[in-house]
């Protein structure tokens, strides 16, 4: 029997939703999944913090409002095709604690501003042995950027960048990174919405396709202490007119970039959102930058220029790829267009305070900078602040209750 896969984005971009027969799908269905799934945990244990997503408010329905222009293959199972949803209630109105409606909300803010955006993801992450193990130099003979290393993984690299043709991505190139059995593909801009939802179902797509080889995907910001992590690095431009507006007014530039500089420090639970993700930045060296600094094609920095002309644009460098590409485009969205409302400078008292400060060096500091942000909760809603800080706060959790073998091999016989 074939399927229609009927999808949506958790808080941590987790792939949630249901399958519906094929010959059973129609894009004006009523598809409803519990309300609390948007509050799930990494480990899809639900978080009770806010009463509307409680067992005691009776668990309602959400609706999944689909589009039957949006239906594609999955390419990771031949058997399945896929749709992503909106999520709304009873009354038709959207989820404010939905990733995509943050988005969308972003997106809006940009229009209503006059611009269009063009954006493209860079997502590095580690093709694994099937026990999550590494492949090790050897099997790969894997320097930065070595073909061998992309020859060796050649049909199953085929097989990923087919799938991407599938959901619509259109890669640029594929390159070996430093790591041993890590990858990064590159692809062209798009629409913000466009590339987030193409994005979501790339890092899905990944997953299935490796299992399929009998290896495994891995999108964690630093699984190996020794070897390099992953991010996923965004590379964004304004558009007006049909013309770049970054290479055409150079005061809109500034002050976009400023606006990413200055409340980088707000939206930084966002783009670093796992305990994990804390790993990377701290044991990482020379390219994982640890402020909100900026530079002319620099990667040591947070926001890197490049391009000219019709191709000048913004990278940022911060967050991992184990981010929700939903909330990643949201933060960049809203902060550079705040930068322009409030027409900040580089030499703005509060860029300057930002870009002298250190990213924080752990989640409940990065979550308790965002829970009282003035500007993330003006940016994204009280709503979507409040779930998501539920959610991350419940992971931190259980991550403080877990006892590592080094700690009980280093300290248990000596203190």
């Amino acid at each position: 029997m074939n399927f229609v896969r009927i999808i949506f984005a958790d808080m941590n971009g987790a792939m949630k939703g249901k399958l519906v027969p094929e010959e059973e799908f129609r894009p004006d269905g009523h598809y409803g999944m519990p309300r609390s799934m948007l509050l799930q945990d990494i480990e899809g244990e639900e978080t009770h913090e806010l009463a509307q997503f409680a067992p005691e408010s009776g668990d309602t329905d959400m609706k999944l409002a689909v589009h039957e222009s949006g239906v594609v293959d999955a390419p990771g199972n031949h058997t399945m095709k896929q749709v992503i949803a909106d999520l709304r209630n009873e009354n038709g109105e959207a989820f404010a604690e939905s990733p995509r409606k943050v988005l969308q909300d972003a997106v809006a803010q940009l229009e209503a501003m006059g611009f269009t955006a063009k954006v493209a993801t860079e997502l590095e992450f580690y093709i694994l042995k099937q026990d999550g193990s590494l492949y090790d130099a050897q099997e790969l003979e894997q320097p930065y950027g070595d073909i061998n290393a992309v020859d060796k993984l050649g049909g199953l690299l085929n097989n990923l960048v087919e799938g991407t043709a599938t959901i619509g991505l259109k890669p640029e190139a594929v390159l070996s990174e430093a790591g041993p059995g890590q990858m990064e593909i590159n692809f062209r801009p798009e629409s913000p919405l466009e590339m987030a939802d193409k994005t979501f179902m790339f890092k899905q797509m990944v997953r299935e396709v490796t299992r399929a080889h009998g290896s495994l995907a891995s999108f964690l910001a630093k699984p190996f202490v020794e070897h390099s992590g992953s991010g996923c690095h965004i590379h964004l431009s304004l558009w007006q007119d049909g013309q770049n507006v970054f290479a055409n007014d150079p005061q809109v530039f500034e002050s976009f970039v400023a606006g990413l500089s200055a409340y980088a420090h707000d939206i930084y639970a966002l783009l670093a959102p796992n305990p994990n993700s804390y790993r990377r930045l701290q044991l990482s060296h020379g390219y994982v930058p640890n402020a909100p600094t900026w530079g002319d094609d620099d990667r040591r920095v947070a926001l890197r220029f490049v391009g000219m002309g019709e191709s000048r644009r913004v990278e940022q460098r911060v967050a991992g790829a184990d981010g929700n590409p939903y909330l990643l485009l949201a933060a960049m969205i809203r902060a550079g267009l705040t930068g322009i409302s409030e027409q900040l400078r580089f030499d703005s008292e509060k860029v300057i305070r930002a870009k002298e400060k250190s990213f924080v060096d752990n989640l409940p500091q990065a979550i308790e900078d965002l829970k009282t942000s003035d500007f993330a909760r003006a940016a994204f809603g009280d709503g979507f602040v409040q779930a998501f800080c539920a959610v991350k706060s419940a992971e931190w959790k259980k991550f403080q209750a877990q006892i590592t073998e080094w700690e009980r091999t280093t300290y248990g016989s000596q203190v």
